[in-house]
């Protein structure tokens, strides 16, 4: 059967034994209504009643595929891989929400280790004891950046020509493959000097436009999938070759840096759905393309855990558009935002320094100006995201399960979408995402029973969701109902619309 959307990342696929397709029950067809809520819960109770949440048999299969073409797995790959959370070693974290030890609440500790067979991590605190605490408990503290030290001759060498090949459309491939060395944040911060920012925007609008023709030619590299899995990989400790988390920090200068950074990403993003989904591809081929899809939409999933980066693709300044209090700020989002122009804002200093009007004055006048603004801009992208995410959805929907196997890449998506909806919620975009996408019956269920809270969950994690955590997100959705729930008064399935 194939795997439904919204799914996890790959490491269980979900089959209905006894059927072809997951809304299609035990003995034939399950009667739909003709529209409404009650038909997405009958669909979703009728495929979870089925479902296996266990069996890894699909991945297995095509796992095995991955490796005759010499492809990393999708459990323990190259890249995405192993325990995934952005509380990497050396953290520091306060913990909050603890049951049994409420007056640990609030305390700051670093993290010194993740222990498997518990499920938790190792926490020093600042007065030496150690504890065990689940990530759920845990909250990253921001850390003040440490001074990049004073880049080497290599550094120097390395940061420049990684910035100048990025900005080089006739460089081909060769614009990506040398980012690993970027890990580096002294070779990092000289790159950032030469450019790197806009060679990434122009590298990322080419991928839209050229991927699919770049891989049809016979040039099986993906610009993004180089990006995401090297430039913007978090765990950078990491000595096992793999990573389960994305660097918010660099990612989110970026967005901010860059007008275009989150439309490029995004499109790019949605290329490379679209080439696993329709390019003509010898087999090897195609599984490449379906692995680098799988991963550049991972990344997404993992990038949407950050709300710094949240903030930065909506083009709000840490938090819901409110309007800022003092005035250096609010000539500064002012501009920014395109509220003022430059000559408008000298005029108004001007102003200010005639005695013609008052800071608090030009502050109240300004800042719902600037507010109404950002929440203008943050609807825009929002709005502009679902059109590109849907597209990739129509793509891959349309795929079948020869280019997507276990529709893992689609899973991936739905799941994405799931998360950037929660943040424009979380952020007062006044966009519902959902609404947006204009999900059929199917897809709606689908998306709601599994997509959303496997994506806020991992949000509230922080990264990754293990077995036993994407366990116990989806089987409190898996109980009664069925075909015959629709009496009067029926308790809604959880996860459904209210």
């Amino acid at each position: 059967g194939r795997r439904a959307k919204g799914g996890r990342k790959g490491a269980a696929v979900w089959r209905t034994p006894e059927t072809t397709r997951p809304w299609q029950g035990k003995g034939g067809p399950m009667p739909l209504a003709a529209v409404g809520d009650r038909a997405e819960d009958l669909v979703a109770k009728e495929f979870l009643r089925d479902a296996n949440l266990t069996d890894t048999s699909l991945v297995d299969d095509l796992n095995k595929q991955y490796a005759s073409a010499g492809i990393a797995p999708i459990t323990r790959g190259a890249f995405f891989g192993g325990e995934s959370t952005s509380l990497g070693r050396g953290s520091t974290v306060r913990i909050v929400g603890l049951q049994a030890k409420p007056a640990l609440n609030g305390v700051t500790g670093r993290v010194m280790a993740f222990n498997e067979e518990k499920g938790r991590f190792a926490v020093r605190l600042i007065d030496g004891e150690s504890i065990l605490v689940r990530a759920a408990n845990l909250e990253s503290v921001p850390t003040p950046t440490e001074p990049v030290s004073t880049p080497t001759a290599e550094d120097v060498r390395d940061g420049t020509m990684c910035a100048t090949r990025l900005a080089d459309c006739a460089a081909g491939a060769e614009r990506v493959t040398e980012l690993g060395r970027l890990d580096n944040e002294a070779a990092y911060a000289v790159a950032l000097r030469h450019g790197l920012h806009r060679g990434l925007t122009s590298a990322l609008e080419d991928e839209a436009r050229e991927v699919a023709a770049r891989w049809e030619s016979g040039t099986c590299v993906s610009y993004l999938h180089f990006i995401s899995t090297s430039l913007f990989r978090g765990q950078r400790d990491r000595t096992d070759g793999g990573f389960g988390a994305v660097d918010g920090l660099r990612l989110s200068a970026y967005l901010r840096a860059e007008p275009r950074g989150w439309t490029a990403l995004l499109a790019a993003a949605a290329a490379v759905a679209q080439m696993v989904a329709t390019a003509k591809l010898p087999p090897p081929s195609q599984l490449a393309a379906h692995r680098a899809g799988r991963d550049c939409w991972v990344f997404f999933t993992l990038a949407l855990v950050h709300r710094p980066v949240a903030c930065a693709l909506l083009g709000l300044d840490g938090g819901a558009p409110e309007a800022p209090n003092d005035l250096d700020t609010t000539l500064g989002l002012a501009l920014k935002r395109g509220v003022l122009t430059e000559a408008q804002a000298d005029a108004k200093t001007d102003e200010l320094a005639r005695g013609e009007t008052t800071e608090a004055q030009l502050c109240a006048a300004l800042a719902p100006l600037v507010a109404a603004a950002a929440k203008a801009r943050a609807k825009d992208a929002a709005k502009a995201s679902a059109a590109t995410v849907k597209g990739a959805m129509a793509a891959l929907d349309a795929a079948g399960e020869a280019r997507d196997p276990g529709s893992v890449v689609e899973a991936n998506v739905f799941q994405a979408s799931a998360m950037l909806a929660y943040w424009c919620r979380e952020l007062g975009t006044g966009v519902d995402l959902e609404a947006e996408l204009a999900l059929d019956n199917v897809k709606r269920a689908m998306y709601r029973t599994m997509a959303k809270p496997l994506g806020e969950a991992t949000i509230r994690k922080g990264g990754f969701l293990n077995q036993q955590e994407y366990l116990e997100v989806l089987q409190p959705r898996m109980g009664g109902g069925g075909a015959k729930g629709g009496k009067k008064g029926g308790r809604k399935e959880k996860g459904g619309r209210r």
